[in-house]
């Protein structure tokens, strides 16, 4: 394994921190008191280079706006190549080296972010927000959406580990700054069974290659409904120490939403494929649904790029999963 390989796999990870921390900056409509609940979208996109821009490989940022200012901006995506999710604590694979959403997701759930410079014209939303990055990271949650064709093996294992790092003691009853971040995350990943990994494709939600649109769209849906009273409850202890009950009160934001997005899901790519997805339209309607549950959440959105092999179609399955998005949070007014 060459240097380049590691030079690219170190600066995917700094891109996509360099994404996740743009996403907590910014305050999309539903955050806003002041601003209207919807608004007409259109793809305007402001890119930022990486803080490893002397790699080689072809990783950027970009927030996407509606075209109506500061309060419009509702996600960050970033380009970045090797993808993560398959690498675990101790094994490469599946082209992934170092894991960028659980990186991200570790640094966002165990540190606190700098906060905002105020300026006069924006002195009351930047009050809202450093109020909003004050926030203990102990109170946050982050719900990580695995939609590439492949099981995140290594976002499972990790998140899933045991050790004495990361285990509450026996019998004992954490506060809220004892509770391992691992236990303030939640993963869902909609994958084809039986195919790569192999060995941990039957964890749920397994998909048969021959799935429709409207059934991966079902599974979505479900698993996405089965979150949000999750995402309303305080961050508290659970019967086996993780932040799964209420405790008095919703947290004053919602979570930190990454999704993994891989478009190896297309019918057509050469490593993966679900029948039901073949246009444009179809990454549309999964954008749509993953915008309206971070709007109803009042979350954050984050998209990291994965797998995805036909290489001519990838901007065009990208373009239609922002702007689903787009529509989403705006209360489901699509544009194009």
């Amino acid at each position: 394994m060459g240097i380049d390989t590691w030079t690219s796999a170190y600066a995917a990870v700094q891109t996509a921190l360099t994404a996740m921390e743009a996403t907590l900056s910014l305050r999309p409509h539903y955050l806003s008191s002041s601003s209207s609940s919807s608004s007409s979208s259109s793809s305007s996109s402001s890119s930022s280079s990486s803080s490893s821009s002397s790699s080689s490989s072809s990783s950027c940022s970009a927030v996407m706006a509606n075209g109506n200012g500061d309060t419009d901006n509702v996600a960050t995506f970033a380009l970045i190549r090797p993808p993560g999710h398959h690498a675990t604590t101790n094994l490469c694979g599946g082209y992934c080296y170092l894991n960028n959403v659980v990186i991200c997701t570790a640094h966002y759930l165990s540190s606190s972010p700098p906060p905002s410079s105020p300026t006069q014209q924006q002195e009351q939303q930047e009050q809202q927000e450093q109020q909003e990055q004050q926030q203990q990271p102990s109170q946050r949650k982050c719900i990580i959406i695995d939609i590439d064709f492949h099981h995140g093996n290594g976002v499972e294992e990790i998140l899933h580990r045991q050790s004495p790092a990361t285990t509450p003691n026996a019998g004992s009853t954490p506060d809220k700054g004892s509770i391992p971040w691992p236990h303030r995350c939640k993963y869902i990943s909609l994958h084809a069974h039986p195919d790569y990994p192999y060995y941990t494709t039957h964890h749920p939600s397994p998909l048969p290659k021959s799935t429709t649109l409207s059934a991966y769209l079902s599974t979505l849906s479900s698993r996405l409904e089965s979150l949000e009273s999750w995402c309303a409850s305080s961050t508290g202890p659970d019967s086996t120490g993780g932040a799964n009950t209420t405790t008095g009160g919703a947290d004053t934001t919602g979570p930190l939403v990454l999704v993994s997005l891989g478009l190896d899901t297309l019918s057509s790519d050469p490593v993966g494929g679900f029948a039901g997805f073949r246009t444009r339209a179809d990454y549309i309607r999964v954008g749509e649904m993953v915008g309206a549950f971070v709007r109803r959440t009042r979350g954050r959105g984050c998209f990291l790029l994965e797998g995805g092999y036909v290489v001519e179609k990838l901007g065009e399955c990208v373009e239609g999963v922002l702007r689903g998005f787009m529509a989403g949070v705006n209360g489901g007014e699509r544009e194009g």
